[in-house]
């Protein structure tokens, strides 16, 4: 059977001020990394004397920071929404969504934690800014 894996190229991060459907998706342009991860819930043991076996119930899903990070063009619109909102006070809530070279989309609602610009001497300026994503959906690709 042939290796049906696929590749994460043209994967993509959108973002917005609204976030309803009618809204302005706008891309964050040169994209080099996001993590799509939704966190993950721990197992409680709820054994009692009364258990006939070993129970459990679901844990709180401990969902960690995402780290976006993009080769910096300063004239990038979805870039400086999310600049500008790691500067704002109180900071904005801002949405997001992201699609995978798959055609799966992720959206979610988050602050903007930080912003960074780390770099060497002999590299193209990056730039990554992180949030802490909430009401996560997930959606499969698009049928035609």
């Amino acid at each position: 059977m042939a290796n049906k894996a696929k590749n994460t190229q043209f994967r993509k991060i959108e973002v917005s001020d609204t976030g309803t459907a009618q809204g302005t998706w706008t891309k964050v342009s040169q994209l080099t990394a996001a993590p799509f991860s939704t966190g993950s819930a721990q197992f409680l043991d709820a054994t009692n004397y009364d258990s006939p076996r070993k129970e459990y119930t679901d844990g709180l899903d401990d969902v960690q920071d995402m780290n976006i990070t993009f080769q910096r063009v300063v004239d990038d619109e979805g870039q400086n929404m999310l600049r500008d909102a790691c500067f704002e006070r109180p900071r904005p809530t801002l949405y997001f969504r992201g699609t995978t070279g798959q055609g799966e989309v992720m959206t979610f609602e988050s602050t903007v934690g930080g912003w960074s610009l780390p770099d060497g001497p002999n590299a193209v300026e990056t730039a990554q800014v992180t949030v802490r994503p909430n009401n996560i959906v997930w959606a499969g690709p698009e049928t035609p």
